[in-house]
């Protein structure tokens, strides 16, 4: 069953319509494969995260989207911040209230 939701889930990052209407495969096949095996990654480090007191462990292919999403924004937010200290004399502590 998740195998099935994981593909699905795939088929709407990897397809689009075309003009008629007609779902397509857009994306180079070595870029797919790049993509699902960065995917399998992000899966994986999420299942591993337990709340052990309450005996809870994270679905990764039920969370993968946002995951995917917030790692992709904590990226780009680190590359600012390493932007901005190489172009500024400004502080590290008032960079930290600049970012947040």
């Amino acid at each position: 069953m998740e195998i099935f939701f994981f593909q699905t889930t795939i088929t709407k990052f990897n397809s689009c319509l075309s003009s008629p209407g007609n779902l397509v495969d857009w994306w180079e096949s070595a870029t797919k494969a790049s993509y699902l095996k960065k995917a399998q990654c992000i899966i994986h480090q999420y299942e591993n995260y337990t709340i052990p007191h309450l005996g809870l462990r994270l679905n990764g292919i039920n969370t993968q989207g946002e995951n995917i999403a917030d790692n992709g924004g904590i990226k780009e937010a680190y590359r600012a911040y390493g932007e901005e200290r190489r172009e500024s004399s400004t502080s590290r502590r008032d960079i930290f209230y600049l970012f947040t």
